[in-house]
């Protein structure tokens, strides 16, 4: 079931008895709980009616006992179990929830990891009561789901902004909320357009040097501009550590490269294929005029060897950015020998 519709189901008090909230992306997982920990029971009917247990310090026959028990002065008992991706024999649920108590919550939260579909009590949620599922949100959706994310808290950005932030916050969900609660109390009201000298002040991500803009100057083969850039993230290494920065170059040329593979031949072939963006999609459609599917045979080798020796392998002195530095004198100008 949907997050936000979860959260209007509970307001309007139309509850179920057991909660399965799950998946990779903790995130979530953590909004929901702590929404129904202080939502259903008001404050003074939390003390003899809400008991809140750990997976790894608890068992399936504590859990179910508080659960059968009944409220003292409150419609509902609560039983949250938190962390219960810790719990062992979880399965053996299954029993008190073909029968569960008609006043009581269950609510099972599990972060970190999907419980496997193929339980009893995963197929029972899904049909009886609510399952809340958060999968891990990957790199190529990111910029996407910022853009949505923003939008939800009343602040309009363009894509360019989007990946900026994007690469402020890279997919860690929590920092991106905490982000724009910033953004929030700096601006101070709702309907908020966001600009990159916004998002440069109030995050730290500068506009022009940043992996993103990198990856671009190489695509287009702009020597001048990326060397720009690869200075300016020597100057700031714990900023701008070298090895995620070479994967994105690596990305970009394995994302040309599976295009030559799959004979796209549009755009939105490509964004519907690779799962892209739109806007990366026209951008690699356009990297074709640069480099060929042998060029991007070769980038791919050579950034696989510069990560290497980044990491230590054949080299014991060279500085990573003198590394990269190297990479892009050979990636803009196809010197492949």
């Amino acid at each position: 079931m949907d997050f936000e519709k979860i959260k209007k189901d509970i307001l309007d008090k139309q509850l179920s008895n057991f909660y399965l909230l799950h998946g990779e992306e903790p995130y979530f997982v953590d909004q929901l709980t702590h929404f129904i920990e202080h939502t259903i029971l008001q404050p003074e009917e939390r003390d003899f009616n809400q008991m809140v247990l750990y997976g790894a310090e608890t068992s399936v026959q504590r859990i179910i006992e508080e659960a059968k028990q009944f409220p003292f002065g409150a419609p509902y008992r609560v039983v949250i179990v938190k962390e219960a991706q810790e719990l062992l024999n979880i399965e053996q649920l299954r029993a008190y929830l073909e029968n569960p108590n008609p006043q009581a919550i269950l609510v099972i939260s599990a972060k970190g990891e999907k419980i496997d579909g193929r339980l009893a009590i995963v197929q029972l949620a899904k049909k009886k009561f609510v399952e809340f599922y958060s999968p891990k949100i990957k790199d190529y959706q990111m910029p996407a789901f910022i853009q949505e994310y923003l939008r939800s808290q009343g602040i309009q950005a363009d894509k360019h902004v989007c990946d900026m932030i994007y690469e402020g916050v890279g997919t860690e969900i929590s920092v991106l909320a905490n982000e724009v609660r910033k953004i929030r109390l700096y601006f101070g009201k709702d309907n908020i357009h966001l600009k990159a000298e916004d998002v440069e002040k109030l995050i730290g991500v500068n506009r022009e040097f940043n992996a993103f803009e990198l990856s671009n100057a190489v695509m287009q083969r702009n020597f001048e501009k990326a060397a720009r850039i690869v200075h300016f993230f020597k100057k700031n290494p714990k900023q701008h550590p070298a090895i995620p920065i070479v994967a994105g170059i690596f990305n970009s040329f394995y994302q040309l490269y599976a295009i030559y593979l799959a004979n796209i031949q549009s755009e939105s072939q490509a964004a519907e294929m690779l799962k892209l963006h739109p806007y990366v999609a026209k951008n690699l459609m356009g990297y074709k005029r640069n480099f060929s599917e042998e060029d991007c045979e070769m980038a791919i080798l050579y950034c696989t060897r510069c990560d290497a020796r980044i990491k230590g392998v054949n080299n014991h002195s060279t500085d990573a950015f003198d590394e990269i530095f190297d990479l892009i004198y050979r990636l803009t100008h196809k010197y492949w020998w």
